[in-house]
């Protein structure tokens, strides 16, 4: 009985976000909605997240200058530039944006915003 009634509140609970997400996807897209603002983006609340990976020889330094991001990583250590350049590739690859603002090539590290 408890685990139905727990079924049934999750699903209200994620009729009720879905909708949610609706309004607001509505509301900041409609060219009805705040004429000052002729072009509209959909807000951050619908989980869009920016990723990037990149490489350094100076990851701390990286991780001060972008804020340091929750989520930053460290994501593994090189012994040449030529692996460091086919992992950036990979991560590239998987969705992540460029972060070109490391120099040299020793860690290859990640984090989002």
């Amino acid at each position: 009985m408890a685990q139905s009634a727990l079924s049934r509140h999750y699903e209200q609970f994620e009729e009720s976000r879905s909708n949610l997400k609706t309004l607001l996807w509505d509301f900041f897209t409609s060219p009805t909605v705040h004429s000052s603002f002729p072009l509209r983006t959909p807000p951050i609340l619908l989980e869009v997240v920016m990723r990037y990976a990149g490489l350094t020889d100076e990851p701390e330094r990286r991780k001060r200058e972008h804020g340091n991001p929750r989520d930053f990583r460290v994501m593994q250590q090189f012994t040449s530039e030529t692996a460091a350049r086919q992992w950036k590739r990979r991560m590239l690859a998987q969705g992540y944006e460029e972060d070109t603002s490391g120099k040299n090539w020793k860690y290859g590290y990640t984090f989002s915003i």
